[in-house]
């Protein structure tokens, strides 16, 4: 295939794997030349603009796919920094480890599987090291453990030096020395997702380009979970004031068939919570590792404007116990039951408006008859006993909760 052509067919693909493989793609520009057997990867005299190098002998070989593979490939030598980690080392070996680490990587990692084209030649830990010795042979390693584990082992030290050994993927004499700022600055501008990513798969190595990756690699910022509620309150008050005036008195359906544009608002009987104040039920797990998160948790309720909101506290546990949300104290203790809270808003005149849980999420099951009304805060990742119409929220992403 001619890369060239097919250069927004590989970025989109590239995309899939990695956003990050995709911008160093589109950054660069793609080159057919004799200069190289397979491919390489450099940067012109400015540093700004990545040359990705390909033979046209071996390009035609390749599917898009194992293109992508080649173009990953070379992104990967950049990003691991070894351009600089290979130097001073047996250059034939250290070319070998280096493809080592970044294949596992993709194929492990990044969700890569070429074709026989690829894999049946590529450096991988089964295809150099011999039977007897793969399984002392640790996975996932930066590049410097396979090149001592392939200098400790004579015989392919000398099937490597003679050209009969399993040679690299590509060239990586033309490997920049440092991480180029354009790439600094595109790692910079990724989404939280793709930096999530990247940094569970960018595990092998300890080299400086690497450890420049990992700082630049911005933890999300925790939100104040308290907000969660806040935000809520406003939307639904805003809700109901728009709700009040669609829900019609019966004495003006005469009026309101004959005259279907008029806007008349609701002035006879309607359920209690539209026409007063807004009601919403807080649950606490007060069983186990929970407990210690109750004061946290309702004192989220002290910041909602009572004039507009009715607010009903309850702890639990295999029961039910009405809380003081101004109390300092909770009780504590004993199993966790959630089939009792849906059995406690069906039990209230009108069904809660909202109803938020704090919880580990181990208990009975519950079939809320509103999923949507609730709100989950989850100290563990169990949510097999609510439904999937629930709203969930990890406590631990949230600041305020240790």
């Amino acid at each position: 295939m001619d890369i060239r052509d097919n250069f927004r067919e590989i970025a989109n693909e590239l995309s899939v794997h990695h956003g990050l493989f995709s911008m160093m793609w589109q950054l660069g520009r793609p080159e057919i030349t004799d200069a190289v057997d397979t491919a390489a990867v450099g940067f012109d005299n400015t540093g700004a603009c990545v040359k990705f190098m390909f033979n046209p002998d071996f390009m035609e070989k390749l599917d898009l796919h194992d293109a992508c593979f080649v173009v990953a490939h070379e992104c990967l030598h950049v990003i691991l920094g070894h351009g600089k980690r290979l130097k001073g080392l047996y250059p034939s070996v250290a070319n070998i480890a280096a493809d080592i680490t970044i294949n596992e990587m993709l194929t492990g990692g990044f969700g890569f599987n070429p074709s026989p084209v690829i894999a049946d030649t590529m450096c991988v830990r089964k295809s150099v090291f011999s039977p007897e010795k793969l399984p002392s042979i640790q996975a996932n390693r930066e590049f410097e453990y396979y090149y001592s584990k392939i200098m400790e082992d004579a015989t392919i030290v000398e099937l490597i030096s003679s050209g009969e050994g399993m040679s690299p993927l590509d060239d990586h004499s033309q490997l920049p020395d440092n991480l180029p700022q354009e790439i600094k600055d595109m790692i910079e501008k990724m989404s939280q997702e793709e930096v999530k990513n990247l940094d569970q798969h960018l595990k092998p190595g300890d080299s400086d380009a690497y450890q420049w990756v990992k700082a630049t690699l911005k933890p999300k910022p925790k939100e104040d979970w308290r907000k969660v509620i806040k935000n809520w309150t406003i939307k639904e008050f805003r809700e109901k004031k728009k709700t009040q005036w669609k829900v019609l008195d019966r004495r003006f359906a005469a009026i309101q068939k004959t005259l279907p544009k008029v806007v008349i608002p609701s002035i006879g009987p309607i359920e209690e919570k539209l026409g007063a104040r807004i009601d919403m039920t807080f649950f606490m797990d007060i069983s186990g590792s929970c407990v210690h998160q109750s004061q946290k948790f309702f004192a989220a309720a002290k910041t909602i404007p009572q004039d507009k909101f009715i607010i009903s506290a309850f702890a639990f546990n295999t029961g039910i116990i009405p809380v003081n949300i101004s109390a300092d104290k909770l009780p504590e203790g004993g199993g966790t039951a959630f089939h009792q809270l849906e059995e406690h808003c069906l039990k209230q005149k009108v069904y809660p408006s909202t109803v938020f849980v704090l919880t580990d999420g181990y208990g009975t099951d519950v079939k809320p008859k509103h999923p949507e009304r609730w709100h989950i805060f989850l100290t563990e990742e169990c949510r097999t006993n609510f439904p999937e119409g629930c709203n969930f929220y990890e406590f631990k992403d949230f600041h305020g909760n240790t």
